[in-house]
């Protein structure tokens, strides 16, 4: 089948793998754990707490924030693996390619709000306490829905590869941006 044959190939170049459900379950209780410390950092106005909150939530809310919406959507997934220290949960790509066009746009946008969103959050929580601290952490929000918009609307253009960054359509911007291509009738090549 076509989902066998991906993760076969998927699988070549990320050997370390996780079952899905306990992946999730791990990736559920870190983001709690970045939650707890927000709360705790938000008590006692500590700002290392507020940063280890953020690094922890910038990383757990995007995986959890894409899988949420690709369950939503009926996309089944079949394990889990860490790209670079990132987490990513590998699709069933049967069920992935089978679903209408839309979803699959929807699925990769969802990807772009998790790690900003976080940023975000953090930043408005830690207002009151560290107001200075609070804006570093706004402007790493903005900074990094401008890069992921950036690789939307480089992929949207056509760029496929870009230096340091390698593939597009790897990240959530580009691979919406490819979907929104092929939907468009771009040619594939481009």
């Amino acid at each position: 089948s076509i989902t066998r044959v991906s993760e076969k190939l998927h699988q070549r170049t990320s050997p370390s793998t996780m079952p899905f459900e306990r992946a999730l379950a791990f990736e559920i209780l870190a983001s709690l754990g970045g939650f707890t410390i927000l709360t705790v950092a938000a008590s006692t106005g500590s700002a290392v707490g507020f940063l280890v909150a953020a690094v922890c939530l910038v990383v757990t809310l995007q995986p959890l924030l894409k899988v949420a919406a690709g369950l939503a959507f009926q996309l089944a997934f079949a394990y889990a693996y860490l790209w670079g220290v990132e987490p990513r949960f590998k699709l069933k790509y049967g069920t992935y390619l089978a679903a209408p066009r839309w979803k699959r746009v929807s699925y990769h946008v969802s990807g772009m709000l998790g790690s900003p969103f976080a940023w975000l959050l953090v930043s408005v929580v830690a207002r009151p306490l560290h107001p200075t601290f609070s804006g570093v952490l706004l402007w790493l929000a903005v900074g990094h829905m401008v890069f992921i918009v950036s690789q939307f609307l480089l992929a949207l253009a056509g760029v496929r590869r870009v230096p340091l960054l390698g593939l597009l359509r790897l990240g959530s911007g580009g691979a919406a941006a490819w979907e929104l291509r092929h939907r468009s009738g771009a040619s594939r090549a481009a």
